[in-house]
């Protein structure tokens, strides 16, 4: 076996303090050039690419390389047996995978519903090959330990170093059980048949349908009444509350295994927060067996090496404060000691240098300010962080076939801190107004109120403030979010549409999860850019007057599409016109119609 093939350079290169100081600068003034490299890089399959480095002499010289320069999709110079002899990868994954076996953290917006398989394919391998790397340096290392072939300087060496405080060395983060399914299956089938699996049969149980079926095997619907990606977003068991642990041995797998002798940790946020917080562990201890850790214990995540968020654009429709919580407790130190042998644990740790020999795995449908800041914010990685170009093809407001006005309203947000209340009193002074009747100083205005008007806000908690600004003014208003009921919902869509209420609001995260066809809208404001690019395109699609009432005459009444943005929507605005469009108006602070 080759060596490439038992150790792992990137953890075995222990960084300097000055280092460290460097990384911590960066993170601590982002704007600051000093020491940083940013290069840009593009690839024929994944597109362009940012690469930036930390100007550290661990860097010094590194190089982003597309494994297997031949292109006949071999990799068995750079993975461990027995994954090689099986492997085979097409184009998009053999860049991928030559990315994520740099080490360096990554994060991809561009995953969609067709690259999806191959993308977990990649980063399953890879996740495999870094373990089998791993226990073989441990094997290697325990055959010289017992024959005692090693001097007293032998501590000083990181490769005699190999192991953590505790056994856990990848993450994984998903949203729904029958994304941990689909991950499970995946990591089944490529360890191949020579691999022996334990409570596998349960995990299908627990983790397919209600009745024990496999979703994954389920045919997805294409002529349902919803969008297709609404069917593969919520296809199997949706619920949002899981988290098991796999061991790895040389010939086996096992399911369910206990956290603090698992190689895998596979959770979702809400999952894995009611693990590490004392106050929310009781509800759920009794349906989990022994095999979690006790109530608020964190140590299990102490020692681990990668973390892998997929589909993270959905933790943003779940709570994002779960997962800002669970990167807080990544890589601590412990509360108390375990079983470990002090002599084989690397410096890096002892050291609370974990996090900068992290590799965090980022894969989103959409690309929005909230998910760059969350990845740039926990890139701690000495090898520094690639951030890959969103690619848009065709922008949803030219995807647009109903007849109707589309109006883009920007307001200025000097600070990104104070952009939601910059938002709301642009909104109450200068856009309700002309919606109300009432001109923007408050006198009575010559044109009639526009009713049928649908205000879809993306952040709850601009939901309720809205709410509660309508309440106080007493507006003509009825309200939908993904709280309320479902009786509720049916009597708001109803008033909406006989235009008993003039206002409906809306939440982004309640279309995401429903996909409602409201009946009724003529007018739609939206508070800011949709997260979902889609949602757009949907939601203006319903200005038709198929599904108007019966008193709707189209030759009178224009159908609007109005939505606020400001200079930090570069993003979710760009989604909509086009990136150049969206950088334009932002640059010149103007609004368009």
């Amino acid at each position: 076996m080759l060596v490439t093939t038992m150790y792992i350079r990137h953890l075995d290169n222990l960084i300097s303090e000055e280092s460290v100081k460097v990384i911590d600068e960066f993170h601590e003034k982002p704007k600051l050039k000093k020491n940083i490299e940013i290069s840009q890089i593009k690839w024929a399959k994944l597109g362009s690419l940012s690469f930036l480095k930390p100007m550290i002499e661990e860097n010094k010289g590194a190089v982003i390389k597309r494994l297997d320069e031949n292109g006949n999709g071999s990799l068995k110079d750079y993975i461990s047996t027995p994954l090689a002899s099986e492997c085979k990868l097409n184009e998009f994954q053999l860049e991928l995978f030559s990315l994520l076996q740099s080490y360096k953290d990554l994060l991809y917006t561009n995953q969609t519903i067709d690259n999806s398989d191959d993308i977990q394919r990649v980063y399953v391998l890879h996740v495999l090959d870094h373990l089998m790397k791993s226990r073989a340096q441990i094997i290697n290392n325990n055959k010289l330990f017992e024959k005692k072939t090693f001097d007293s300087t032998i501590d000083d060496d990181p490769e005699w170093r190999d192991q953590g405080f505790t056994r856990a060395r990848v993450l994984f983060l998903l949203p729904f059980r029958y994304s941990a399914l689909k991950l499970g299956k995946t990591l089944v089938k490529m360890l191949g048949d020579k691999f022996t699996v334990a409570h596998f049969d349960r995990f299908i149980q627990e983790f397919g349908d209600e009745d024990g079926a496999d979703s994954v095997l389920r045919p997805i619907p294409s002529d349902g009444n919803k969008p297709i990606d609404y069917y593969h977003t919520f296809h199997g068991n949706t619920d949002d509350s899981f988290r098991i642990g796999l061991k790895l041995t040389k010939k086996s797998v096992k399911f369910f295994s206990d956290f603090y002798d698992s190689d895998i940790i596979i959770a979702s946020p809400l999952g894995l927060k009611t693990i590490i917080t004392p106050d929310e562990q009781q509800a759920v201890a009794a349906s989990d067996g022994d095999s979690l850790p006790p109530s608020g214990d964190k140590d299990f995540l102490s020692s681990i090496e990668i973390v892998i968020l997929d589909q993270a654009d959905i933790f943003l429709m779940q709570n994002w404060e779960h997962v800002l919580d669970i990167m807080q407790h990544i890589n601590t130190m412990p509360t108390k000691p375990r079983k470990m042998d002090i002599a084989r644990v690397r410096h890096w740790h002892l050291e609370n240098w974990s996090k900068y020999y992290r590799q965090l795995i980022m894969f989103s449908f959409v690309s929005v300010p909230l998910v760059h800041s969350f990845f740039q914010a926990h890139s701690f990685n000495y090898e520094g962080y690639l951030t890959f170009k969103h690619r848009i093809d065709n922008p949803q407001a030219v995807q647009i076939t109903t007849r109707c006005k589309q109006q883009f309203l920007y307001y200025d947000s000097p600070n990104a801190k104070d952009a939601c209340d910059d938002r709301y009193n642009f909104f109450i002074k200068h856009v309700l107004p002309k919606y109300t009747g009432l001109v923007s100083t408050g006198e009575l205005g010559t044109m009639d109120p526009l009713d049928h008007t649908l205000i879809m806000v993306s952040s709850y908690f601009d939901y309720v403030r809205l709410r509660n600004y309508f309440r106080r003014e007493k507006l003509s208003f009825t309200q939908i979010c993904e709280y309320t009921e479902e009786n509720k919902v049916a009597k708001a869509r109803q008033l909406f549409y006989f235009g008993a209420r003039q206002f409906l609001i809306y939440t982004e995260r309640c279309h995401f999860y429903h996909r409602y066809k409201i009946k009724g809208i003529r007018h739609i404001i939206f508070y800011e850019p949709p997260i979902y690019p889609r949602f757009y395109t949907e939601l203006v699609g319903m200005l038709s007057p198929e599904l108007q009432g019966k008193k709707f005459v189209e030759d009178k009444l224009h159908f609007t599409a109005t939505t606020l943005f400001s200079n930090h929507d570069t993003l979710q605005l760009g989604a909509v016109v086009g990136y150049s469009n969206a950088v334009k108006l932002i640059q010149n602070k103007k609004s368009i119609t």
